[in-house]
């Protein structure tokens, strides 16, 4: 059984099956409650690829969200012709992508765990793992932890996962301090010119950044938390869909909101200075990666399932590195994704009327988030903190052999 499982075309088999049912249920060809709205996004994509042919990007949309990069992947779709299945065959490819790089990673590392950790994604996260664009910067960001050890090929994947969904910036602070510069000179290189080239095609590439600032929090967020809570126990609070999602409209939500990004900014910033004195360079490029990105999730205004996707690719890094000591947020993210496909898109609406058991399981999922962000940055910190006490012990041992042998 042990070989079969290290077999890597046992891999490959099981994310075919996965991949299988999962698309099936997407695409209505398989029972699975609420598939009739779950794919709902990829007619807005199907929307945004006439925008593009017609060259330029879907500015007067407020669902139009994504850097410029996302214009090209998104317009990809039609490769594979028209409709849902069209992105939904898109996404299999770039899904398969990342089994690759995690299989040969694995095989590198004589560990497949990673792999099967993806493989399994397709059950924990659901059929809205292929209905939504997550994927794609998910790759990038993966290989940008992979190329570590290779920063200019790090920064280039880096800048190019940033110009399709922003986060995967995050995995510069994955580098070691002393690749830092020639990585953070290709991320510079690669963002300007595309977005240079983005500006020349049309206007409109940066409006993304505008649309973020303008939104509130997301009923799934962890700063919405207390007032889901509230509203359980009938408190009056109000909830307005807008820019594609269900944001709290109540005293307080936007205070909540800046307080969430302000810790979040601050938290990311301690990660960056631990880099940048070095207390970091005994932490796995994986462990520092998912950390930081969990720090992001964590404190975002928006906490959609999908996020999930970004979670699981870099905790399946993290179980193919033997020196990682997150298994433990990791398992507590996978159970998170289960928490996440239970309430969306089936407790959906008991969670908008403050049904007590949908408002658990969110609080169930808010809290091994949480939980797993602060583990992981303990982890992170201690583990650097004892390589730093063992390099000044070792200072200290050879300035008292060097007294030793003064005194003979």
């Amino acid at each position: 059984m042990t070989r079969i499982v290290k077999n890597p075309w046992a891999v490959v088999i099981g994310w075919a099956l996965t991949r299988t049912i999962i698309a099936a249920m997407g695409l209505e060809h398989l029972p699975y409650y609420g598939n009739d709205v779950l794919y709902n996004d990829l007619d807005v994509y199907s929307r945004w690829t006439n925008d593009i042919a017609a060259g330029h990007f879907p500015v007067g949309d407020d669902l139009w969200q994504y850097p410029p990069l996302a214009a090209p992947v998104i317009y990809a779709s039609r490769l594979f012709g028209e409709g849902r299945a069209a992105f939904v065959a898109l996404a299999l490819v770039v899904d398969f992508l990342i089994l690759v790089v995690l299989l040969v990673d694995g095989h590198r590392r004589e560990r497949v765990q990673g792999a099967w950790l993806w493989v399994l994604a397709a059950g924990l996260v659901g059929p809205l793992l292929l209905g939504r664009f997550d994927l794609v910067p998910t790759l990038f960001a993966v290989l940008a932890v992979v190329w570590v050890s290779r920063p200019i090929r790090s920064g280039v994947a880096s800048a190019l996962g940033a110009l399709l969904k922003v986060w995967p910036v995050l995995m510069l602070l994955a580098i070691p301090r002393r690749s830092l510069p020639p990585a953070l000179a290709a991320f510079v290189i690669v963002s300007f010119n595309v977005l240079l080239i983005a500006g020349a095609w049309s206007s409109g590439g940066l409006s993304f950044l505008g649309n973020q600032r303008s939104r509130g929090i997301q009923e799934e967020s962890v700063a919405a938390l207390p007032f889901v809570i509230a509203r359980a126990f009938g408190a009056h609070i109000e909830y307005i869909y807008r820019f594609g999602s269900v944001e709290v409209e109540a005293a307080g939500a936007n205070t909540a909101g800046a307080v969430v990004t302000v810790i979040g900014l601050l938290l990311i910033s301690l990660v960056a200075w631990w880099r940048l004195r070095g207390r970091l360079e005994a932490v796995g490029a994986p462990d520092v990666a998912l950390t930081v990105v969990l720090i992001s999730v964590a404190t975002s205004r928006v906490f959609s399932p999908q996020y999930d996707v970004w979670l699981l690719a870099l905790g399946a890094l993290c179980l193919a590195d033997e020196r990682s000591r997150l298994r433990i947020p990791v398992l507590m993210i996978a159970i998170a994704s289960i928490c996440a496909q239970l309430i969306y898109p089936w407790l959906y609406g008991p969670l908008n009327s403050g049904a007590p058991n949908a408002t658990i399981l969110q609080s169930v999922r808010i809290v091994l988030i949480v939980g797993a962000t602060l583990m992981a940055l303990l982890k992170i910190r201690s583990r650097g903190t004892r390589r730093e006490s063992g390099r000044h012990s070792a200072l200290l041992r050879d300035d008292d052999q060097d007294f030793a042998s003064v005194r003979i």
